[in-house]
């Protein structure tokens, strides 16, 4: 939950170097043909979700916009664009979840 966060500025100061983190993939065939069905990325703590959908796109050679992609992280939930890693509390080796944001159903 939101409420049990550390503060961000509290939780980056315990990692002064870039983090490691792994982005787990969806087998949608926009990320194809990527090799694995993971990247492990390493960057800076503060980095921000935006940022860090952006790296994803950049790594995979995607054509979707950074509007269709959601990021998960397992206590946390989406995450939004504006927020960092810190501020989601996102540690050494935390799991990302890279999903692809589907429209409305039929009408």
């Amino acid at each position: 939950m939101l409420s049990d966060l550390i503060p961000e500025q509290d939780f980056a100061s315990r990692y002064p170097s870039p983090i490691t983190v792994v982005v787990t993939l969806p087998s949608d065939p926009a990320f194809q043909p990527t090799p694995s069905s993971s990247l492990t990325l390493t960057v800076p703590i503060l980095t921000s979700v935006k940022d860090l959908k952006d790296m994803i796109l950049q790594q995979t050679g995607s054509s979707l916009s950074l509007a269709k992609l959601q990021v998960k992280y397992m206590s946390v939930g989406y995450l939004k664009d504006t927020m960092s890693l810190a501020g989601a509390n996102v540690g050494e080796g935390g799991v990302l979840e890279v999903s692809v944001k589907s429209r409305g159903g039929k009408r």
